[in-house]
């Protein structure tokens, strides 16, 4: 959805570039019960300080109205306003490996798209149900303006 219609909507099989507000996320306790601040029933999985020896950090996150003083100790990123590649992945979350490796070797070349030195991050609405892993997701990466 790009909430501005003179943003370029771009439809490439279930994908769309669209601008995103600045998210402010915290790091779920691991309880996962909530946060103090938290917005919302969405979860988050942010991919953030990627290495040359390809590892990452992953956070399991919610969105915050604020980095809280008491938020101390949880981990937290403000993940960037600008322009995302979304890819919607419907059904169970057993699919994520797949449409990951899809949105790097086919989509994001295919469309010829410049990925920004950003967190990319996972998406999960209210409709997601974590028992039992099914409700669809997305996966946004983060697009040089």
């Amino acid at each position: 959805m790009c909430p501005d219609p003179r943003d370029q909507c771009t439809g490439h099989a279930g994908h769309r570039v669209e601008r995103r507000p600045s998210l402010p996320v915290a790091a779920l306790h691991s309880s996962y019960q909530s946060v103090p601040g938290q917005v919302g029933s969405a979860c988050y999985g942010v991919w953030a300080n990627f290495h040359e020896l390809e590892t990452f950090e992953y956070i399991a996150a919610v969105e915050v109205s604020s980095f809280h003083r008491y938020l101390k100790g949880l981990r937290s990123v403000r993940l960037g306003a600008g322009k995302y590649a979304a890819f919607s992945q419907p059904g169970h979350i057993s699919t994520i490996r797949g449409a990951v490796h899809n949105l790097w070797t086919k989509w994001i070349p295919e469309l010829g798209l410049d990925v920004a030195d950003a967190p990319d991050f996972e998406s999960y609405g209210g409709e997601f149900d974590a028992r039992i892993g099914m409700g669809g997701f997305e996966i946004c990466v983060p697009l040089v303006a």
